[in-house]
């Protein structure tokens, strides 16, 4: 999970630093005070290849949790849309555009959702609360690659 938390963080870092103009990373494409469509054509393979990463990790946590999945199935939505919503705003085809972002956000809308209840159902889990938010648990749907030992029946 870790390695999650850095990959994840990373690109929202690297994502908020593009778009702060502090940070001069647009200040390549600026033409009259304006972006270029070199910066939204180029811009849309960074949501497109953290897209192709949240399918790894969708793929990966098929054996966890519904609530992951659901998590990761969002985000390999949500990447695509605005990847094509950034080139439909490079080709000036803005109404597309706004129509994709929308949909990328609103994809953001359930990844956020379920953030929020995986993270809540993990702080009830810290603290021994009596109950516990369901996570849809998925362990027994796809067998393990390697088979458990029950060290019991050997002794």
């Amino acid at each position: 999970m870790l390695d999650l938390t850095k990959t994840l963080g990373g690109f929202f870092f690297a994502l908020g630093a593009t778009l702060t103009p502090g940070f001069g990373a647009q200040t390549p494409y600026m033409k009259s005070g304006v972006l270029g469509a070199e910066f939204y054509a180029s811009f849309g393979f960074f949501y497109l290849f953290v897209g192709l990463l949240s399918f790894v990790f969708l793929i990966c946590s098929l054996r966890t949790n519904l609530c992951l999945v659901i998590l990761f199935l969002a985000y390999t939505v949500a990447f695509p849309l605005l990847a094509a919503a950034e080139w439909a705003h490079a080709e000036d085809r803005l109404a597309l555009a706004h129509r994709l972002t929308v949909g990328g956000g609103a994809a953001c809308f359930v990844v956020s959702a379920c953030s929020w209840w995986a993270m809540i159902g993990g702080l009830l889990q810290s603290v021994d609360w009596p109950f516990d938010l369901p996570m849809g648990d998925l362990s027994h749907i796809i067998p393990a690659a390697r088979k458990e030992v029950d060290v019991e029946r050997l002794e």
